[in-house]
């Protein structure tokens, strides 16, 4: 279900017009460039792509699609932007009640994986031979969007891209 939701606000958004409304854009070719607004330069080094619906800076590597963007530009969690998103392309996000709250195996498994990824740091924090291996690990994207409602841990999102 969250999944649909997601995938509905970016069908439904215009990541060049959305990224205008913020910044200066200019059209180059089949891409959009601007100046980035997340480090000092002069000439146009992020680049957008309508075709993808995704924006990358070539000059401080920062890059995603209108979630991301909209995260880095306010500082705002991806919740936050997802109810800014939701309102600005109508879609309606789901009230979650009791009834569609995680089971008690899915609790167990995001309980496990917050613990891998917990363990994950320390490794990199105190044994930085590990940092490649972790490295890997965050290129995979392997994370959950995880929301406190109404006193209880709701899923929101789950991504396990591997």
């Amino acid at each position: 279900m969250a999944d649909q939701v997601l995938q509905e606000i970016k069908d439904r958004i215009d990541i060049v017009e959305f990224i205008s409304s913020y910044i200066a854009v200019k059209k180059s070719g089949t891409s959009v460039k601007a100046v980035c607004p997340f480090h000092n330069e002069k000439s146009p080094s992020l680049m957008i792509s309508p075709a993808k619906q995704i924006w990358h800076c070539f000059g401080c590597g920062e890059g995603g699609d209108a979630f991301g963007f909209l995260m880095k530009y306010e500082n705002i969690s991806f919740v936050e932007a997802l109810k800014i998103l939701a309102d600005k392309t109508g879609v309606k996000l789901p009230v979650y009640s009791g009834t569609n709250v995680p089971d008690k195996q899915e609790k167990e498994l995001l309980i496990r994986i917050n613990s891998f990824e917990q363990s994950i740091i320390i490794k990199l924090c105190f044994m930085p031979k590990q940092r490649a291996k972790l490295e890997t690990i965050l290129q995979r994207e392997v994370f959950l969007r995880l929301q406190l409602h109404s006193g209880k841990l709701v899923l929101l999102q789950k991504n396990f891209m591997l």
